[in-house]
């Protein structure tokens, strides 16, 4: 009788470590197949965001190809630009359009600058357009925690190497009337696309490939990207 009450109490023991065993199999397929929410108030492991951006941010100035696909509701086919993009965290992004025209866009902090088929480059007027592009790229492309939590409620999901990140914005926010959300997807410490949602019907999809840092810009691209004279002379 002993003898059968201790084989009927292993078998529970077994049965209990098997559960204990199975529920943490399925608690780390769970953390390690994301959809993690990164909001402020949640606690978050040291690898996931933090570590993304930190590495993403690293690099001062960055050189990448691009296309550009521009969805309006009214239009059926969207509007197609490629080009070269590049990012310096002083002189701002400028994005080189080669086709399908040949004209330059610099966006800074305190301006938008414009260059078509080699011409002086011109100031925007301030305007909606002008604005988003200031306070929408520029702080994307910072990849700055602090800078993104000021405007949106961030979520991230992690898949091994592959990530993506949803940007929404806050209701009290400044960049809540011009965009209705960002998505930015990427793999290591890579970005591949960057989506921008401006309403349901109205979006700006950018697929960016062949990125590389780079130590010291040419003195033709700082010329002819980022309207620098690169010796005594007037710059935008």
């Amino acid at each position: 009788m002993a003898a059968a009450a201790s084989v009927a109490l292993a078998q529970v023991y077994s049965e209990v470590e098997g559960l204990v065993i199975r529920v943490l199999l399925c608690a780390c397929l769970l953390v390690w197949s994301g959809a993690v929410s990164l909001s402020a108030e949640e606690e978050r492991s040291p690898w996931d965001l933090d570590a993304l951006l930190q590495s993403l941010s690293s690099a001062s100035a960055v050189e990448s190809e691009f296309r550009e696909s521009r969805h309006r509701g009214f239009r059926r086919v969207p509007a197609d630009f490629r080009g070269t993009m590049r990012w310096d965290a002083e002189l701002g992004l400028s994005l080189s359009y080669s086709e399908p025209r040949t004209q330059v866009m610099l966006i800074r902090s305190d301006a938008v600058f414009q260059s078509q088929r080699g011409r002086s480059p011109r100031r925007m007027p301030s305007s909606e357009e002008s604005d988003f592009l200031r306070a929408i790229l520029l702080d994307v492309f910072r990849f700055d925690r602090a800078v993104w939590e000021a405007s949106f409620d961030i979520v991230a999901e992690f898949d091994e190497d592959r990530w993506s990140i949803l940007l929404n914005p806050l209701e009290d926010s400044e960049v809540a009337g011009m965009v209705e959300r960002i998505e930015i997807s990427g793999e290591a410490d890579a970005v591949r696309q960057l989506e921008i949602w401006r309403d349901e019907r109205s979006r700006v999809e950018i697929e960016i490939r062949d990125s590389r840092t780079v130590e010291q810009w040419p003195e033709s691209v700082l010329r002819e990207a980022f309207f620098r004279e690169t010796e005594d002379g007037e710059e935008p």
